[in-house]
């Protein structure tokens, strides 16, 4: 017996494991099992040759009913550990093949018992008395069913066999020996119960005492095995969570480093650009008649720069705030689509844009957006595209009605590295933290840009998604990580498109803010 989780006793025999776990004690159980069969059964035969040399030179008729079935059934046990695929059904097959040998025995016991002390009647002149040829009958029964327990049948299973074979013996019991007279039925009724039912009763009732608790300490054995493995291997996972998140650990700090580096090397060229503009406008202010001119290019020089120190800074604080997991404030404004996006061109880092062509499309549209936030999502974009494609990129747009309102669908489309764009295997990894790719792991980057430009959306009451082919090339199918039914945004020459949906500004907001 053994205790489940809450603490209620549960009969250890007869309680299932869940189907895969039972499946799995039902094959080690079989293996346990092979041996001592392979072991019993030769041993049974021998057994039942031994019992035929004692009975004589010439075994009685009802000796060679008893033996022969069993002898059969014996060796076909032997037999069938060996033949592959017998361990799915062993038990059932067990089952009939016993039931059949327990019919063969029993049923034809009685008429040859009483035809063979007939004959012995006729010679030695003794008549057995019919309690004796009944004691006789029921001493074979138990001799009989004692060796099924050797079959080594779960509890289930030899109720069903010892039932079954009482059933027989009792049909065999009623039908040979003759019925009890009207004059001694009272006595006939007490032999019954006296040299039959009883025994039997004892005889089955211990047995099936025996298989539930053979049953019982064998499940209790493979649950605590089972335990003991389970609590292992939750261990050496731990462990290896462990080691996992103390490697993940290592990694984001490395990123992280990273990250702080590049933001460093990032300020200092508009620093630079701060400080040399002001000590030089210093210079200038000197003179009693400056450049006007000149001093209004050194202005916007320093109020770029500034502005550029302004969005490395919101960057860096959108970044932790997606490490923190905290939410993403917006102020929400009419403004400009083109001047956002012309800003978002004009602070990429020079080494990046180089001799690169970025395409705008022509006109504008106005955004209920805030601007600065929207200026750090697109520097983000065009600078995926400029870090991982070649070629020209493009920025396009067109508005797109919906049950909210009208939406602006904008994306930054470009022609991949060497004509291969992103798969969506890969999509899939980049809006997560950390979310790089193996083989962009010696480009410049943190992991966080495409998940902060996510929450930055999500805040303005949009999203952000990405546009490819499956395997990164027009010859497979399209695909989109969009939430709801967007038109794509790809056109002929484009491999990937980074794409983002935002609510325009209604005439309402503009008259608000007018």
């Amino acid at each position: 017996m053994t205790y489940n989780a809450d603490g209620r006793l549960r009969w250890a025999a007869l309680r299932r494991f869940d189907p895969p776990l039972e499946s799995e004690f039902r094959d080690i159980y079989y293996q346990r099992v092979v041996p001592s069969l392979r072991l019993v059964a030769p041993f049974m035969v021998l057994l039942l040759f031994i019992g035929l040399q004692l009975s004589g030179k010439t075994p009685a008729g009802y000796d060679l009913s008893i033996a022969v079935p069993q002898l059969m059934l014996w060796t076909a046990v032997f037999l069938l550990t060996w033949v592959p695929g017998f361990g799915r059904a062993w038990q059932p097959i067990l089952v009939v093949m016993a039931l059949i040998t327990a019919g063969a025995v029993l049923m034809p016991f009685v008429p040859e018992l009483v035809a063979e002390t007939n004959a012995a009647t006729n010679i030695s002149g003794q008549v057995p008395t019919l309690p004796q040829q009944r004691f006789y009958f029921v001493m074979q029964f138990a001799i009989l069913l004692i060796p099924f327990a050797m079959l080594r049948l779960n509890f289930l299973w030899s109720t069903l066999l010892y039932i079954g074979v009482v059933c027989i013996g009792l049909a065999a019991f009623t039908s040979g020996f003759p019925p009890p007279t009207p004059d001694n039925r009272t006595l006939g009724i007490y032999l019954d119960l006296h040299y039959t039912l009883l025994p039997m009763v004892f005889v089955v009732s211990t047995m099936l005492l025996t298989a539930f608790l053979q049953e019982a300490a064998v499940r209790i054995a493979f649950n605590a095995t089972h335990q003991l493995k389970l609590t292992a291997h939750q261990l050496e996972e731990e462990r290896n969570d462990e080691r996992r998140r103390h490697k993940q650990t290592e990694g984001k700090l490395h990123v992280l480093a990273q990250a702080i580096g590049g933001i460093v090397h990032d300020l200092g060229n508009p620093l630079s650009a701060v400080q040399m503009g002001s000590a030089t406008l210093e210079i200038f202010l000197e003179d009693e008649e400056p450049d006007k001119e000149l001093l209004t290019q050194f202005a916007h020089s320093i109020n770029d720069g500034a502005q550029m120190l302004d969005f490395l800074r919101l960057s860096l604080i959108e970044q932790t705030r997606v490490l923190e997991g905290k939410p993403t404030p917006v102020d929400l404004k009419p403004a400009a689509l083109h001047g956002i996006l012309q800003s978002s061109v004009r602070f990429q880092k020079k080494y990046l844009l180089g001799s690169r062509t970025i395409r705008l499309q022509d006109g504008d549209a106005v955004l209920r957006a805030d601007e600065m936030k929207m200026v750090t999502v697109w520097m983000n974009l065009i600078g995926n595209a400029l870090k991982y494609s070649d070629g020209e990129i493009d920025v396009r747009w067109l508005e797109l009605p919906l049950d909210e309102g009208v939406a602006l669908i904008v994306a930054v489309a470009d022609k991949g590295t060497k004509g291969q764009g992103i798969s969506r295997d890969n999509a899939a990894k980049l809006f997560s933290p950390f979310g790089r790719l193996d083989v962009h792991s010696q480009i410049e980057g943190t992991g966080l840009g495409l998940l902060s430009v996510q929450k930055i959306m999500e805040a303005h009451g949009g999203q952000a998604w990405i546009e490819g082919y499956e395997d990164g090339t027009p010859g497979s199918d399209c695909f989109s990580t969009a939430r709801g039914d967007f038109p794509t945004m790809l056109e002929a020459d484009d491999r990937t498109a980074f794409v983002v949906s935002c609510p325009l500004a209604t005439s309402a907001t503009l008259a608000y803010a007018s």
